[in-house]
């Protein structure tokens, strides 16, 4: 049998530009930043929406639900990885805006070990210096931005990532409708990054790489676990009726150590398929990332490219109902 990757008609999977050296330029900074900006920063949050409305359909079947189901928790774990990777990029392009800061974002290589304690000063100048020395750079993300804001003034946390943060900045910079936001930017700013260092974020992210490789999952039924081992009525009313996938994060260990436990460290967590939490996921995870992210990835461009016209909203996304959705909840990031 003849396993073909590409339709047998086809003649390329993408589209290139075989040119000779010389004649390309590399990609500069502020074509880089207004690209995440225009399109990259959304990218998760669009791909999710697609399968929210999978789980919204009373047509989809069985297998659609779970493929969706899997989608939604893929792309939280992604959105999650783009904002570590990108806020680890700008700390480190804040020092020479000069370098490149697509190369920078190649440069990372995020880890996760399950120490959870930030970076020591030690461990941060090591892996600060071989950013430096342009060398690939393997990271645990959360201990790093952990380390990188401990002990620091909160006014001064956004120079950490370029932006000349005081209280009256340039109109030029900041337009009058945008003050409630930077006011709010130092503060705001720690509260995503304790988002990202939470543990729960880091099951998120953990979700995705063993959807990744395998993909590593199951699909059981917690209220018939739940009722073999004997649980009360009131707790087996909790779990749905249907089957889940449960992601496996230690090969086919199911039981959770004390210690696990107590750090809110899944080992086989099962996925929620139901809509109306697949809604909440996007709106107050992906998209209120997303949004936080736009807004700051704004003024990290008009801090280094002055005179440029800093990138606007979008408004061709297709979001703009869950946006106008979330700014009427009130959610505690908010577009500038």
């Amino acid at each position: 049998m003849v396993v073909r990757w590409l339709p047998p008609h086809a003649t390329t999977a993408f589209a290139t530009l075989s040119l000779p050296p010389g004649q390309e330029p590399p990609i500069t900074n502020e074509s880089f930043l207004r690209s995440y900006l225009e399109v990259g920063v959304w990218i998760r949050c669009i791909a999710m929406q697609s399968h929210v409305i999978a789980l919204s359909n009373a047509l989809s079947s069985r297998l659609e639900r779970f493929a969706a189901s899997a989608g939604v928790y893929q792309q939280i774990g992604l959105g999650v990885e783009d904002a570590v990777a990108t806020l680890i990029a700008w700390s480190i392009w804040t020092h020479d805006q000069s370098t490149s800061l697509a190369d920078i974002m190649a440069q990372v290589l995020l880890q996760t070990d399950r120490r959870g304690t930030p970076y020591s000063p030690k461990e941060m100048n090591a892996l600060k210096n071989k950013f430096f020395d342009r060398k690939r750079v393997h990271v645990d993300g959360r201990r790093y931005l952990a380390a990188l804001v401990d002990g620091v003034e909160a006014r001064n946390i956004p120079r950490l990532f370029g932006i000349a943060w005081k209280p009256h900045p340039s109109v030029k910079l900041v337009s009058k409708v945008e003050m409630d936001f930077w006011n709010k930017l130092p503060a705001t700013l720690i509260l995503h990054i304790n988002m990202l260092t939470d543990p729960m974020t880091q099951v998120a992210s953990a979700c995705y790489n063993k959807l990744k490789h395998g993909p590593q999952l199951t699909v059981g039924k917690p209220k018939d676990l739940l009722r073999q081992l004997a649980y009360p009525d009131s707790e087996l009313q909790k779990m749905p009726e249907t089957g889940l996938l449960r992601i496996l994060m230690d090969g086919a260990r199911t039981e959770m150590t004390y210690e696990e436990i107590e750090k809110k460290q899944a080992v086989a967590p099962f996925l929620l398929d139901d809509a109306d939490n697949a809604v909440r996921l996007l709106r107050q995870s992906a998209l209120d990332s997303a949004i936080f992210m736009f807004g700051l990835g704004r003024y990290v461009y008009g801090c280094a490219f002055r005179g440029h016209k800093i990138p606007d909203w979008p408004a061709d996304h297709g979001l703009m109902p869950l946006v106008e959705a979330a700014m009427a909840e009130c959610l505690p990031l908010q577009l500038p």
